[in-house]
C-alpha cells in the first residue's frame, strides 16, 4: 500500500513530527510512504486535523484537497482521554474520514480486549466503570466558537436554548462553562450577562490565556448531577468521571453512554460503560503506537 503522509496538513513543526513518528509506524509495517504535496499519488492520505470549511489557511486548503481526492483518509486529533488545554499532546484520536462519532470509522470490529487492558492501564478514572450516585448542580460545557465538530451550531445560541429548555424540568443550580480558548470575545459577554440574571446560574471563568490550565473541569465535575455537552469532549471527561451526560449531538464521543433529551435531566442515563470503553481505546493511541506501527495495524484493517 502507497501512504501519502501529508506533513502540510499540520500547522505547527510539533505536529509535524507527529506525522513522521506515524510516517515510520507504516514503514514498520511494511507499506511505502510517500512525503508529498496534497495533489500527490497514494491508495490513501493521513491528515492531521480536521477539516474546516472556509478557511484560508494553506494546511485547510490541503486537507479539504486531500479529503475530496482520496476515497479513504485517515484524520490524526485531539485526545479523548487525559486531555488538557495545551495542544503539544502525546496521544491522539486517529480515525477514518473523520473524527466524531457519527462520522468515523475507528475499526470497532477489529477490537481486541488485549488493546482495552494496554489503553486503560495508563490512566486513572475512579469512576471509570461506574456511575455517582449523588449530585446537586448540572454543567454546560459550551464549546469554542466556530469548532469542526460543531458544525453549523452557533455555541452560544445552543447555550442559551439549553438553559431555557432545561428549566422545563428542573431548577437545580447550572454552573456554564465556556470553553477554555475564547472567541467571540463580544458575543460570550453578552451570553454571560444575560445567563447571569437568571436565577440559579454561575458563570465559569476559564480563560486559558489568562487562567492557565489551573480551573480544570474536575472542579466542575464535583458535586455534579449531570452535565450537558453537544459534542464537547468534557462529555468523555464527564463520564469517566462518574457523572452521567446528556448529549445534543450525534458526533458525540459519549453518544452511546448518555441521555440524548434534556426532559431526562432528573433522571439521566446509567447503563452499562464496558463496551463503550472497548471502542474508546480503539479510537485513541499513543505517538509511541504511531511510531511502532502499533496504531497503523489497527487502521489498516478497515482500509
Amino acid at each position: 500500500m502507497e501512504v501519502l503522509v501529508s506533513v502540510m496538513s499540520a500547522e505547527d513543526i510539533y505536529y509535524h513530527n507527529i506525522l513522521d513518528k506515524f510516517a515510520m509506524g507504516i514503514r514498520n509495517f511494511g507499506d511505502r510512504v510517500l512525503l508529498d504535496s496534497a495533489t500527490g499519488r497514494g491508495d490513501v492520505a493521513i491528515i492531521f486535523g480536521s477539516v474546516k470549511q472556509g478557511r484560508g489557511r494553506s494546511t485547510h486548503l490541503v486537507k479539504k484537497q486531500l479529503t475530496e481526492k482520496f476515497e479513504k483518509y485517515v484524520q490524526i486529533e485531539t485526545p479523548l482521554v487525559g486531555r488538557t488545554i495545551n495542544p503539544l499532546h502525546k496521544e491522539f484520536r486517529v480515525g477514518i474520514n473523520g473524527f466524531m462519532w457519527d462520522s468515523a470509522d475507528w475499526g470497532f470490529r477489529h477490537m481486541t480486549n488485549e488493546r482495552y487492558k494496554n489503553f486503560w492501564s495508563r490512566f486513572e478514572y475512579e469512576k471509570k466503570d461506574t456511575w455517582n450516585d449523588s449530585g446537586n448542580h448540572i454543567l454546560i460545557c459550551m464549546q469554542k466558537w466556530g469548532d469542526a465538530s460543531l458544525g453549523d451550531v452557533d455555541t452560544y445560541e445552543w447555550c442559551r436554548n439549553t438553559v431555557n429548555e432545561i428549566r422545563k424540568h428542573t431548577q437545580r443550580p447550572i454552573i456554564i462553562r465556556p470553553h477554555p480558548i475564547y472567541r467571540k470575545k463580544l458575543k460570550l459577554a453578552a451570553l454571560k450577562r444575560e445567563m447571569l440574571q437568571l436565577k440559579s446560574i454561575t458563570w465559569r471563568d476559564t480563560d486559558f490565556r489568562i487562567q492557565g490550565e489551573i480551573d480544570t473541569i474536575t472542579q466542575d465535575l464535583k458535586d455534579c448531577w449531570c452535565t450537558v455537552t453537544h459534542t464537547s469532549g468534557s462529555a468523555v471527561d464527564s463520564v469517566l468521571n462518574g457523572v452521567p451526560n446528556i448529549a445534543t449531538g450525534t458526533g458525540n464521543m459519549a453518544w452511546p453512554v448518555s441521555g440524548h433529551s434534556l426532559s431526562e435531566i432528573e433522571s439521566p442515563y446509567k447503563g452499562d460503560k464496558t463496551d463503550w470503553l472497548n471502542k474508546i481505546a480503539h479510537c485513541q493511541w499513543s505517538v509511541d503506537e504511531f511510531r511502532s506501527g502499533l496504531c497503523w495495524e489497527h487502521v489498516r484493517k478497515s482500509l
